[in-house]
């Protein structure tokens, strides 16, 4: 399920909505161009996010942990500790990848920090929902949608429903399940205007119907 809503919109950031020739664009900089200490931080940070190979958004992710710690910035480190992982789950090294969120959960929380925290949560469900670990996947969902709800970040609050959804409609057979979850995720996408949202919303609603043999709602929806 890490490929759902939420590994789109943030990848809770990693694949971010810049192509491959921006990626390439910011690498060029960071290789040719003398920087500041902040200024390689935030690139660092941009091209962990931003480049669609994973080798190489583990390779700056790991630049970004090792700068970070250099220079005591538990903000960078988590960001960086967020986007290996999430280059990890990628190339499918999902033992690694849960170690980097755990450590990341635990700065995340030692700070307060509900946002990140939920985003490593969700990050850790999509984990185990490639392991076919469906009890700690639904566990750490709501865990992360437990924490996203009283964050500043409605776009991810909603994409972590909408996974849950996802998961019990793709991943577990329970389509009566997953709807009550669409419904609750496709009224905050309304309510954001967020159109990516609503897209795979629908969709998902449709898959859930055409499994209850609900043909008619299903078409509507896909």
């Amino acid at each position: 399920m890490w490929f759902g809503l939420l590994g789109v919109f943030s990848c809770m950031q990693t694949l971010h909505a810049q192509d491959k020739s921006e990626a390439d664009r910011l690498e060029q900089k960071y290789l040719t161009e003398i920087l500041s200490i902040p200024e390689q931080l935030d690139l660092l940070r941009s091209l962990a996010q931003s480049s669609p190979d994973p080798d190489k958004s583990l390779l700056y992710s790991e630049k970004l942990i090792a700068l970070a710690k250099n220079q005591n910035s538990e903000s960078y480190l988590i960001d960086g500790l967020l986007q290996k992982g999430n280059a990890l789950t990628l190339k499918g090294d999902l033992s690694l990848a849960l170690q980097s969120f755990f450590e990341g959960t635990e700065l995340a929380e030692d700070r307060n920090d509900l946002e990140k925290l939920g985003l490593f949560y969700v990050a850790i469900a999509g984990a185990y929902s490639v392991m076919d670990n469906e009890n700690n996947t639904v566990l750490y969902y709501r865990k992360g949608i437990e924490a996203l709800k009283d964050a500043d970040n409605q776009k991810a609050y909603a994409s972590a429903i909408e996974n849950l959804g996802d998961e019990y409609n793709l991943y577990m057979g329970k389509p009566d399940s997953a709807l009550y979850y669409f419904e609750q995720s496709g009224k905050i996408f309304k309510d954001l205007d967020y159109k990516l949202g609503l897209a795979y919303n629908l969709g998902n609603k449709g898959l859930a119907y055409a499994q209850m043999q609900r043909r008619a709602e299903a078409e509507t929806n896909i």
